[in-house]
């Protein structure tokens, strides 16, 4: 007799057999882990070749926040070099604008009412979740107001940014992601709808050790030790779809890879029970009268996935695409030409200073720099009219009045861009109201 094939396991049961099993990573086939990691790190590569441009404009935005200065000897060694704060000052005023309205004194959550509420219940129950929920952001999320107060300095730069917030088994958690280290492929439209999306992570040797102990990462491993035995080391976890179970529907997980070996330390479901949506069937089944036609789910029709990434963004893109623009970008050329013109006044006020020209070869005198204090003379070997005759000065007409009305034309175009003007640094033409500079700064 041949043995009764085993009976496949019904949707639902699969489902939580996959939500029981912990880290799949130490439950799946080898096979299985090299196949996957090898996806995740190509999807991975493939969605940040899809950001380059993105992330060329972002680097230079920060670049031009941060006054990163290069070596620069034109038009001559050492000539000026100044880059002037346009983009950090945009930043700082939109930080100190927000702020305090995001990170109020009192509390930071409030509520609204929706529906009828004679009895006040819903106001009531409303305000102790407002107040409980403060409490947890001021208080119990340590990380989250410093984070909050980089977030505000940074978005306006780089135009988009994301934070991560998790309930880590005792409290609710929260993480300012770094520019640049959120990817997502730049052909999609909202973070809610894209297939997969990657936080690219930095962990030291105790972070992993910690992550081993306590059975969240699987042990691998390292044969790329390095000669610091404290560096970090580069880890993908992407919030990707895969079809685990054979069905033809792809399962949401969170999967962490090792990117220079693509090992896969972790993976876990990103779905809970209650996300899942099955299509119903009847089927015979025994009941408490013997066997009846009952609906019972048949297979997986959607599952919806756990979000723990928030989305910031200054100023949609100008292309549609995912990735939004900030003020770093808008203002990358005026700061350029303003730093231009700078140094171009600057070096010019700097020939003009200094002279110089040319000494014939019959005027008996060595040629060189000729340092002179004030009100010093120096007797030389020749008459005045030989001097006359012998030096030819160069003239150097000094800074040009149409180069500086341009860069004042420049800084406050920048200016009017990031809405930096005169009434939010204090600075007021004429006497006003208390009224019409409080409608002004509003507005």
């Amino acid at each position: 007799m041949q043995p009764e094939a085993e009976e496949a396991p019904a949707p639902a049961e699969k489902m939580q057999q996959i939500l029981d099993a912990g880290n799949l990573a130490d439950a799946l086939t080898p096979e299985k882990l090299t196949e996957i990691g090898r996806d995740v790190v190509a999807m991975y590569r493939l969605d940040k070749s899809s950001m380059s441009e993105w992330l060329e404009k972002m680097q230079k935005a920060i670049d031009l926040a941060k006054l990163v200065k290069s070596s620069k000897d034109y038009p001559f060694v050492n000539a000026s070099n100044i880059k002037y704060p346009l983009v950090a000052s945009a930043a700082l005023q939109f930080n100190a604008r927000a702020y305090p309205a995001i990170v109020p004194s009192g509390d930071i959550v409030s509520v609204r009412v929706w529906g009828k509420d004679n009895s006040g219940a819903k106001a009531a129950r409303g305000e102790r979740v407002a107040s409980y929920m403060s409490w947890q952001l001021a208080t119990e999320m340590l990380e989250w107001e410093s984070d909050t107060d980089k977030l505000l300095v940074q978005v306006p730069i780089v135009g988009d940014m994301f934070r991560k917030v998790w309930f880590d088994g005792e409290r609710a958690r929260s993480r300012l992601v770094a520019p640049g280290k959120f990817i997502v492929n730049a052909n999609c439209q909202a973070l809610s709808d894209v297939p997969r999306c990657t936080e690219e992570l930095e962990l030291y040797p105790y972070e992993v050790k910690e992550r081993e102990e306590s059975d969240r990462f699987a042990e691998i491993d390292y044969d790329d030790a390095p000669d610091d035995k404290q560096k970090s080391r580069q880890y993908i976890e992407q919030h990707a779809r895969i079809d685990l179970d054979g069905d033809g529907y792809p399962e949401p997980y969170v999967v962490t890879v090792y990117v220079a070996t693509e090992k896969v330390v972790r993976m876990v479901p990103d779905f809970r029970m209650d996300d899942v949506s099955f299509e119903m069937g009847q089927q015979m089944v025994n009941g408490p009268m013997g066997p009846e036609m009952q609906d019972v789910p048949t297979e997986v029709k959607k599952i919806r996935r756990r979000q723990y990434f928030v989305h910031y963004q200054l100023m949609p893109g100008m292309d549609g695409s995912f990735w939004g623009t900030g003020l770093g970008i808008l203002l990358g050329d005026i700061s350029e030409a303003v730093n231009s013109s700078f140094n171009m006044l600057i070096d010019a006020g700097h020939y003009a200073s200094l002279g110089g020209g040319f000494i014939g070869s019959e005027f008996r005198l060595k040629g060189g720099a000729k340092n002179m204090r004030p009100g010093e003379w120096r007797q030389v070997p020749t008459n005045g009219g030989d001097i006359r005759s012998g030096v030819v000065p160069m003239t150097f007409p000094g800074p040009d009045q149409t180069l500086f009305a341009m860069l004042g034309m420049l800084i406050e175009a920048g200016k009017e861009i990031s809405s930096t003007k005169d009434i939010m640094t204090g600075e007021t033409q004429r006497a006003m109201t208390a009224t019409a500079t409080m409608a002004l700064i509003e507005q």
